[in-house]
């Protein structure tokens, strides 16, 4: 049984390790897929790593900072494992516009079946346990999601700060076509998700790529919402554990 208040206080142990990098000057590298990399990743995927291990120490990890990543011939037979991202929007981090956060999921049999995601700046949780609801906590408030509807007669669609693309420009027109009004709310990292589940979007449009652990615990959170994420090439609900951790493209709604 995973414990949700564990798991808070893992990515509330990463995310101060996250904040003493943010608010201090700090050097900037990139990976091989030209992906940024700071001090701050590595800390808080240190922290997540010794913690999960030390609390569950019979479920193996994934994480995007591993410094080499398990073959798909080790992992193909893996019914339980660990997603982690320690510091999803490494892009919005650089840009000090407080949009990041830290991403832990847990996936069974291909499917995520719990996702948390935290803000290190605004110190909000974001979690999901399959079939029983998604919830936000605030201080001491815990509350189920969505919390509110967005306006009749618009459709809020997300989009991204950093990766824009020539698709979703053309998904908006799209949607403008059919006599909708849409207005676009551009959110950093995994975020996004958080923003559907509270219901402030009705739709979040993803073209460019992304990794499985850039979006089990955000599916998760929108599916136990009422939400569904297609993969756009497959036309189905997107799975994990493939032999290539990328995504294809999706839509959420």
């Amino acid at each position: 049984m995973i414990n949700p208040g564990l798991i808070k206080s893992i990515c509330e142990d990463a995310s101060e390790a996250i904040m003493d990098v943010y608010e201090k000057d700090y050097t900037v590298t990139f990976k091989d897929d030209n992906s940024p990399f700071t001090a701050a990743d590595q800390e808080s995927n240190e922290i997540i790593m010794r913690l999960l291990k030390k609390h569950y120490p019979e479920i193996p990890i994934i994480s995007e900072e591993m410094v080499k990543q398990v073959d798909y011939e080790t992992r193909k037979n893996w019914s339980k494992f660990w997603l982690v991202d320690p510091l999803d929007g490494s892009k919005e981090f650089i840009k000090k516009n407080d949009q990041f956060c830290v991403i832990i999921s847990l996936i069974e049999h291909n499917e995520p079946v719990f996702g948390m995601m935290y803000s290190p700046v605004s110190k909000e949780t974001y979690y999901a346990i399959k079939g029983q609801g998604a919830y936000k906590i605030v201080g001491e408030r815990n509350s189920s999601l969505p919390l509110e509807k967005s306006p009749k007669g618009q459709v809020n669609i997300i989009g991204s700060l950093s990766h824009s693309s020539p698709e979703f420009d053309d998904f908006i027109k799209q949607q403008e076509s059919t006599g909708k009004k849409t207005h676009v709310v551009q959110i950093g990292s995994g975020l996004k998700f958080c923003h559907v589940a509270e219901g402030k979007a009705d739709i979040y449009p993803r073209f460019v790529p992304t990794m499985e652990w850039d979006t089990a615990a955000g599916q998760l959170l929108v599916e136990e919402c009422g939400k569904k994420m297609i993969d756009n090439q497959t036309q189905k609900r997107m799975t994990y554990n493939k032999v290539s951790l990328k995504n294809n493209g999706f839509i959420v709604s």
